[in-house]
């Protein structure tokens, strides 16, 4: 681990090359020592927790993986919590996006903000080398539990914020950014939003090789399950496509928990983009090429997708669909002249986004 380590991580402070010291790795520059701890390269730890269960049933969680297996553990888990999180870390098609990208085994991956690990761990099947990189300690803690019982040699772990990504200059084929991009604002909450999307997305760009991808699964700002009242993830409905100003008010002045987050979230600070504003946020911060699928039934549960410009290749989809009483046929049949006319080149509730580092 230590010498892959050496070819792929960068001082986080300088971007450096690192040295071994001992049983350390050492910047010369910065005169700073980074070791591994539990099979985990930590180059910053968090200040905070987030996560879909509270941080003490992660914590026993966690023992209880250790003790009687991480899957076993997660059958144990309440009923109300198991229904809601066991397919999100289990589900098989996690990693489905990867087939709209060329096709390459040797290829180095890394997974940004990878939570409880499915997609490093469904990319490890395909791909020689994977990394992942999180923040939160005890999703890294389980992905090392997980790594450890069932014997995975190419997969490595980073313990890091992505505002802080300890990794060498072009280092990298693909990136994947699956529903991270959204909570960058959480990171650093004295900064602004968008600027700090911007230098993150810019500094992916720098750890990218030239011809690299870099992967975004992300909500749409103005998909139509919004305006029918779906939760943002401000954790309230209508705040997406609300003016940043007004929910930014409206976070501050009527939320009364922060979602899925130990510690105040000081206002709106989840920012999510329409299509155009995706392509435009890229653009801006480097990348020469940029592809949109809309994909249902979610990013993280993808059943169907295709390029956004390809109106009629959802169709299929939604006639499979067997209607109920009159007034639901009626639906959907207004529903698929919506969809061929192009309403969801603008208002798909989620969007995979591909967006390439020229040679």
């Amino acid at each position: 681990m230590k010498s892959k380590l050496l070819d792929v991580i960068a001082c986080p402070k300088c971007k450096d090359h690192l040295e071994q010291n001992s049983n350390n790795l050492f910047c010369p520059c910065c005169n700073e020592y980074y070791s591994m701890q539990s099979g985990v390269f930590r180059a910053k730890r968090n200040k905070y927790y987030w996560g879909e269960i509270d941080q003490k049933k992660m914590q026993d969680l966690l023992k209880n993986a250790r003790e009687v297996g991480w899957f076993n553990a997660l059958q144990g888990l309440s009923k109300d919590i198991k229904d809601s999180i066991l397919g999100y870390v289990t589900r098989a098609n996690r990693a489905d996006w990867r087939f709209n990208l060329p096709l390459n085994r040797h290829a180095r991956v890394l997974d940004l903000g990878s939570g409880w690990g499915q997609i490093p761990f469904l990319l490890t099947e395909v791909y020689d080398e994977v990394w992942s990189l999180e923040y939160i300690e005890e999703r890294i803690d389980w992905q090392q539990v997980r790594k450890e019982q069932e014997g995975i040699e190419n997969l490595y772990l980073v313990q890091s914020n992505v505002t802080y990504l300890p990794f060498l200059d072009e280092t990298f084929d693909i990136i994947s950014m699956n529903g991270i991009l959204k909570r960058i604002g959480l990171a650093e909450m004295e900064s602004n939003v968008r600027d700090l999307q911007l230098q993150v997305l810019s500094d992916v760009l720098r750890i990218l090789k030239p011809g690299g991808y870099l992967y975004v699964g992300i909500e749409n700002r103005i998909g139509y399950n919004m305006f029918m009242g779906a939760y943002d993830h401000s954790g309230m409905r209508f705040t997406s496509i609300m003016p940043r100003w007004l929910a930014d008010q409206y976070v501050k002045n009527f939320k009364k928990n922060s979602y899925r987050i130990e510690g105040s979230q000081h206002g709106y600070r989840t920012y999510t983009y329409s299509p155009p504003g995706y392509r435009k946020l890229l653009s801006k911060a480097g990348y020469s090429k940029i592809d949109l699928y809309w994909v249902t039934t979610s990013y993280n549960n993808p059943f169907a997708f295709a390029h956004i410009k390809h109106n009629n290749k959802i169709v299929p989809y939604y006639k499979q669909i067997i209607p109920g009483n009159i007034i639901k046929k009626f639906i959907k049949l207004v529903w698929l002249a919506l969809i061929r006319m192009g309403f969801m080149r603008l208002f798909s509730p989620y969007l995979l986004i591909y967006a390439h580092k020229g040679k």
